[in-house]
């Protein structure tokens, strides 16, 4: 996978369509907070771009949006409207990118409408406007004046009941951790680098420390590059970070598109990458800390930017999944030997001719080109 191709998995929220959260008073990371509020509720909780339910089947999508909502939508960012026969609705299950689109234009819609209406709307704090139009996603603008006016509750035809969409956002909104309890976020590029805030190692560290987390660690992510580092079948995609010295895995969910950062653990694609110590420690052949420590010279490569992922295979056939590394000052290769669950276990500094003739040993010569260049 190539950076430009990484960068499709981004939703780009277009100035265009953040001019209608602003006129709510929106700041994208409480758009964040309320669409994954909803997420977390429609599509049976699921997530999906792709689900399918509501009513006889009549709605699309992770928002669960119908027809009229859709038409809404569209109006508001003056697109056409997708239509209600089912390829179009097919397509529109298959958007992620339409479907964020949608949502913007859909909560503007009902803004408007409930700011037009009422005047007590109107006085309303952004918290207290933002209960009002979750309000409005599950009951439509009308249910939610009632709601407003009247104090009326309201229940959809599956019986889940509106004001549930209230407590839900209201309690993550007021939860400082609510990006890390709701788990699956979207990757966030910011300039050359991307922001994973909420990556853990194995024991559930973030970005692999204890304590306080910086900015800089949070938001230099580099991306390197999309290879399967444990032989499992499934690639992931592979970040470094020069500020915390440490490389991630990330594991996509292709259905949703987006980070689990849950999945950690035993059996888990996505974490900061262990730190190891060096088995020639053990035997008395190199000192801990010292030069030849490959585990040191590992970091530090990190800390200074000065490694490239090239690709991986079980070159030598033992069973034991390798990655290799490039150095960017090209003094040398990096051979990092990985565990099955993901973690590395070991990694050895080859020169270009010790590479070329491990690989070709081991029959894995087509490889060589593609590590050098």
């Amino acid at each position: 996978m190539e950076l430009s191709q990484l960068k499709e998995l981004i939703y780009n929220f277009s100035e265009s369509n953040l001019k209608y959260l602003e006129l709510i008073g929106l700041d994208i990371n409480l758009w964040n907070i309320y669409r994954d509020t909803l997420a977390s509720i429609e599509s049976a909780g699921s997530g999906n771009y792709r689900a399918l339910g509501g009513y006889q089947n009549n709605y699309d999508g992770r928002y669960q949006l119908g027809s009229l909502a859709k038409k809404d939508a569209a109006r508001i960012l003056e697109i056409d409207f997708v239509g209600e026969d089912e390829i179009s609705r097919y397509q529109f299950r298959n958007n992620p990118q339409l479907q964020e689109d949608y949502l913007i234009g859909f909560t503007y819609a009902n803004h408007s409408y409930l700011f037009s209406a009422n005047n007590k709307y109107q006085d309303l704090s952004l918290n207290k406007k933002l209960e009002v139009l979750i309000y409005a996603h599950n009951q439509g603008w009308r249910g939610a004046l009632d709601w407003l006016d009247n104090g009326s509750l309201h229940v959809d035809s599956f019986g889940t009941e509106a004001i549930m969409y209230v407590e839900k956002l209201n309690q993550n909104i007021d939860n400082k951790d609510f990006e890390i309890l709701s788990n699956k976020k979207n990757i966030e590029y910011n300039g050359d680098y991307f922001l994973l805030s909420y990556i853990k190692d194995f024991d559930g560290n973030l970005h692999g420390r204890k304590g306080d987390i910086s900015e800089e660690i949070r938001n230099s992510y580099k991306y390197q590059g999309y290879l399967d580092i444990n032989n499992d079948l499934e690639k992931e995609i592979i970040f470094t970070n020069k500020e915390s010295g440490r490389w991630v895995s990330i594991k996509v969910d292709p259905e949703i598109m987006q980070i689990d950062y849950s999945d950690y653990g035993n059996g888990g694609g996505t974490r900061v990458i262990g730190i190891y110590e060096d088995p020639l420690i053990a035997i008395g052949k190199v000192i801990k800390n010292s030069d030849l420590d490959s585990q040191r010279r590992f970091q530090n490569d990190l800390y200074i930017d000065n490694l490239e992922v090239k690709t991986s295979g079980d070159y030598d056939s033992d069973g034991i999944h390798e990655v290799y590394w490039k150095t960017n000052d090209g003094t040398a290769y990096l051979r990092a030997l990985m565990h099955d669950d993901g973690n590395i276990r070991y990694a050895n500094y080859q020169s270009e001719d010790q590479m070329k003739d491990y690989l070709t040993v081991n029959g894995g010569e087509i490889f060589i080109n593609d590590i050098i260049f």
